[in-house]
């Protein structure tokens, strides 16, 4: 999403608030010619080699941050990838729905109250202190590597010019949360009007509707963004 979407296109998908004009960040050679190339030249390093057909390949800087998402160094940062509904969070953080509308409307009740449910779930376990600490290790290892890049890319006097990557990855990531945050509110808004079969009068009287007040009373609260990293604004919930 980062180089593809936003520095590529100027957005990311159902970005919140929508971008009038959304421009390419870079130009559109710039992934292949720096980031996913391998070059003697380039200043990145591991510490390992490489085997096998790619022994004695120097390595590229998609290698460089994926290093820092969670390997033998860093086996805590995989902990953000973890629970049931890591295919939810997948969608959700993408830009998604956490679920297909048309699929969710066709699912049984208590399907759909779970399905809901499990959005705030989400949440839940994001702002819990101990994932939020590793989330904030993961940006903040990326955000350090972005600004070695940053240093690198000066150095070539020839390269064209293009904003810094510390400062897009911060802005990216602050707006990937923010929309995140917009766009699943708006989603359990639609799903219980779905599951409800509409905005209508609460019967107390309806086990299946007292379930759903209890899931929009407790649930929907949840999602919110609580944490704030070092070098990471704070998430608006607008």
């Amino acid at each position: 999403m980062f180089f593809e979407q936003w520095l590529g296109k100027g957005n990311i998908t159902n970005q919140y608030p929508k971008p009038d004009d959304p421009m390419p960040k870079v130009y559109s050679s710039f992934f292949d010619d720096w980031i996913g190339k391998g070059d003697n030249s380039f200043p990145w390093k591991l510490p390992y080699k490489k085997r096998g057909s790619k022994k004695g390949e120097p390595f590229n800087f998609v290698e460089v941050l994926l290093s820092e998402l969670g390997n033998i160094q860093h086996l805590d940062r995989l902990a953000i990838l973890k629970t049931r509904p890591n295919g939810m969070k997948g969608s959700m953080f993408s830009g998604h729905q956490s679920s297909n509308i048309g699929k969710y409307a066709a699912m049984p009740q208590e399907d759909k109250l779970m399905a809901t449910k499990e959005m705030g779930m989400v949440f839940e376990y994001m702002n819990h202190p101990d994932i939020w600490k590793k989330f904030c290790d993961t940006y903040e290892a990326l955000w350090e590597q972005m600004g070695n890049f940053d240093t690198f890319y000066a150095t070539q006097s020839s390269a064209p010019t293009i904003p810094s990557l510390q400062d897009e990855w911060k802005e990216f990531i602050e707006v990937v949360l923010t929309s995140l945050v917009h766009n699943t509110r708006t989603t359990f808004q639609i799903q219980w009007i779905l599951a409800l079969g509409g905005i209508m009068p609460f019967n107390p009287t309806d086990p299946y509707k007292i379930h759903w007040l209890k899931n929009i009373s407790v649930n929907q609260k949840k999602i919110r963004i609580a944490g704030t990293c070092p070098h990471l604004g704070s998430i608006k919930s607008l």
